[in-house]
């Protein structure tokens, strides 16, 4: 079998095969197969990753520097005490 599963649809509602049986193999990549076996296993998880983008939008918010100008100091501190760090080590 490729990618299809054997569904139970005594009176075609899901699909409509060149088949009088009961049983019948469903495409899972493409059309009605998708739908019933696909999207209920990928729903869930595309609200998961919403809410965890949501969640992480909200940390870096909270981290995000509040005042470049804040920043640029704080960049530039430490820049200072690198180049002063050095200067120490070679005295």
């Amino acid at each position: 079998m490729e990618s299809c599963v054997i569904v139970y649809d005594p009176q075609r509602k899901i699909d409509h095969p060149p088949i009088n049986e009961e049983c019948y193999l469903l495409h899972i990549d493409k059309g009605p197969g998708q739908t019933v076996v696909a999207n209920p296993l990928v729903a869930p998880l595309n609200s998961q990753i919403a809410q965890l983008k949501a969640l992480l939008s909200a940390e870096q918010q909270k981290v995000a520097p509040a005042d470049p100008i804040l920043q640029q100091k704080i960049d530039n501190f430490k820049t200072l005490s690198g180049q002063m760090q050095a200067l120490a080590a070679t005295m």
